[in-house]
């Protein structure tokens, strides 16, 4: 049921997408007011996973452009001075996700199918 041949409509990618971005804002908005101190920026990569397991590797990418974004919302307004290396790092780690799920996806899918032509 979660590892279909062909991803779910793009439209509901999109929702997906844009639905996890809002959450997680909203999310690591409440957890800075109880722990100011604390970074939570692992929290937007849950929306990449998602979308990463579900749908294709350009709405993937989208997402961690948007998770990004997001992200530098955040530390733009708690002034943190590491921008450009917390971001370097935050897209590298969404990109290497996209890129890792997607893999498993397709190996997940191949392993059905030959388990579907051996019986």
């Amino acid at each position: 049921m979660l590892i279909r041949p062909t991803p779910p409509p793009l439209l509901w990618g999109v929702v997906t997408a844009l639905s996890f971005i809002a959450a997680e804002t909203v999310i690591v908005h409440v957890l800075k007011r109880v722990a100011p101190d604390n970074a939570f920026g692992a929290i937007f990569l849950l929306g990449v996973l998602v979308v990463s397991a579900g749908w294709g590797f350009w709405l993937a990418v989208a997402t961690s452009l948007a998770s990004a974004m997001a992200y530098v919302w955040f530390h733009v307004n708690e002034g943190s001075g590491s921008l450009v290396p917390a971001v370097v790092v935050f897209l590298t780690l969404a990109l290497l996700t996209n890129v890792l799920v997607g893999q498993a996806r397709l190996r997940a899918a191949e392993a059905i199918r030959i388990s579907l032509e051996l019986q």
